[in-house]
C-alpha cells in the first residue's frame, strides 16, 4: 500500500511539473531563445513572439528597450563628435592666440616708438591685421 501511494505521489508530481513546464516555462524558454537570436546582432531585429498574454508584453518591452538603446547609442556618438570638435576648436584657438600675441606686442611697440613714417604705416597695418585675426579667433571660441 505504501509503495502504491509513493508511486501515485511521484506520478502526480511528475505530471504537475510537466504541466507547469509546458504551460509556463516553455514559452519563457522560447522567448529567451528569440532574445539570444537578437543579442549577437546590432539589435535592429525586433523580438517576435507568437503567443498571447504577458510574454507578448515582455517581448514588446524588450523591443522598446532595444529601440531606446539604439537611440541612446546614436545620441552618445553625436555628442562625442561635437565634444571632439569643440576640443579641437579650443586647441586651435589657443595656438592662434599664442601666435597673435607674438605679433601684437611687437607691432604695438613699433607703433609707439618708431619715428620713420613708412615703418609706422607698416607697423600699424600689421597691428590692425593682428587685431582682426584676434577678434576672429575670439568669435570661434
Amino acid at each position: 500500500m505504501l509503495l502504491l501511494f509513493g508511486t501515485f505521489v511521484l506520478t502526480t508530481g511528475f505530471l504537475i511539473v510537466t504541466s507547469v513546464r509546458r504551460s509556463m516555462l516553455a514559452p519563457i524558454d522560447r522567448l529567451c531563445a528569440r532574445l539570444s537570436e537578437v543579442t549577437p546582432h546590432d539589435g535592429s531585429t525586433p523580438v517576435r513572439f507568437e503567443a498571447e498574454g504577458e510574454l507578448v508584453q515582455v517581448a514588446d518591452r524588450v523591443n522598446e528597450m532595444l529601440s531606446r538603446i539604439r537611440r541612446s547609442e546614436s545620441d552618445l556618438i553625436r555628442t562625442e563628435r561635437v565634444r571632439v570638435a569643440g576640443d579641437l576648436a579650443a586647441g586651435v584657438s589657443h595656438n592662434l592666440n599664442n601666435i597673435l600675441t607674438g605679433i601684437l606686442g611687437p607691432s604695438e611697440y613699433l607703433e609707439q616708438n618708431v619715428q620713420d613714417q613708412e615703418l609706422l604705416i607698416e607697423a600699424s597695418r600689421i597691428h590692425r591685421a593682428a587685431i582682426k585675426a584676434r577678434d576672429l579667433v575670439a568669435r570661434f571660441s
